[in-house]
């Protein structure tokens, strides 16, 4: 066989090869995003952003959440304080990230304990 030929089967191959996988992973994300499924996969991503958050809490974070500033008595949402701060001048944002980090703590602990 010359090397032209050669050449056409192997890009007939590959155009054979892209529908196939193509195709499969359309089906893949027809099953996932069904109706019956999508409210999970929801859950599972809100999920895991969560945990992202909580993970990242000390990287993302702009400020100490537990540092008091009587400056900032209850502002309002800002460029410097995203969600504003509470009636002790703490940036909001930093305290549900960190919060979130020892709810889920509890929760994993308690999935854990009773699944045990």
């Amino acid at each position: 066989m010359p090397l032209w030929g050669l050449a056409i089967v192997l890009s007939a191959l590959t155009i054979v090869v892209q529908q196939v996988f193509s195709a499969t992973a359309r089906q893949t994300a027809a099953r996932v995003f069904r109706t019956d499924f999508w409210p999970a996969v929801q859950g599972l991503i809100f999920m895991l952003v969560l945990f992202v958050i909580a993970i990242l809490a000390p990287l993302l974070a702009q400020h100490d959440p537990n540092v008091v500033n009587t400056s900032a008595f209850r502002n309002p949402p800002s460029a410097e304080h995203w969600l504003g701060t509470d009636s002790a001048g703490r940036d909001v944002l930093a305290r549900l990230m960190f919060g979130a980090r020892v709810s889920l703590t509890v929760g994993v602990a308690a999935a854990l304990s009773a699944a045990g």
